[in-house]
């Protein structure tokens, strides 16, 4: 039975090949074309998504009809472990940009894993905690930044997880403005701002750092 892929999700990367082969048999594999949602906002979070082939998207939609986006899930990871652990609705529809491949995990094995497995319990609690700083700093950047800042931001943290100075906006502009709950028109003249100063490069749905430093001085 082929472990590989599971074994690459940080949630589950710690497990013996003796347990990946366990959640194997336990966690049916399922496909999702591109353009299909697995999870859609307001259902019932009882499953985890392990994913191990593609990428997803997430939109919530508001009452008044206003998208809010959050960070695309790439392969290998595991989607909406927050929602099921809470054993709250799901807050978002998540929809495959790609073609993806998965595995579904019940929250029964979530719990065991979580009662039983060092690993899976640590990594759970680092994600957790790191939810919660990242809505603590949300409310700060509501508060105090400008859309300009929250751009740089945004451009900087995907600047250093990626390694790389060519950045793909998640869904364009409208979707990073959706991500950051900005207006595209902010987006757009935070984007112009930037590239005035020879800090980026601005491309169809991407952007080029060309100056990394220049991305934390935005006085």
């Amino acid at each position: 039975m082929d472990t590989a892929g599971l074994a690459g999700i940080p949630l589950t990367a710690g497990l013996s090949d003796e347990r990946l082969r366990w959640l194997a048999r336990v966690c049916p594999e399922r496909r999702f074309a591109a353009g299909t949602a697995p999870v859609r906002q307001g259902e019932s979070a009882s499953t985890v998504l392990l994913v191990t082939r593609g990428r997803l998207t997430a939109v919530h939609e508001t009452a008044s009809g206003e998208r809010l986006r959050c960070p695309d899930a790439v392969a290998p990871c595991a989607v909406d472990k927050a929602a099921v652990l809470h054993a709250a609705d799901h807050p978002y529809t998540w929809t495959a940009v790609e073609d993806v491949t998965a595995r579904v995990m019940s929250r029964q094995v979530l719990a065991e894993l979580l009662a039983t497995e060092p690993s899976v319990r640590d990594h759970a609690l680092r994600f957790l905690s790191a939810e919660v700083l990242r809505a603590r700093w949300g409310r700060i950047d509501d508060h105090g930044a400008d859309g300009l800042r929250r751009v740089s931001r945004w451009l900087s943290a995907a600047h250093r997880g990626t390694g790389g100075c060519d950045i793909a906006l998640p869904g364009g502009q409208q979707g990073l403005a959706e991500e950051l709950g900005l207006s595209r028109v902010t987006v757009n003249r935070a984007l112009a701002v930037l590239s005035g100063r020879g800090t980026v490069r601005v491309r169809r749905g991407r952007v080029e750092v060309r100056d990394p430093r220049g991305l934390t001085v935005t006085d």
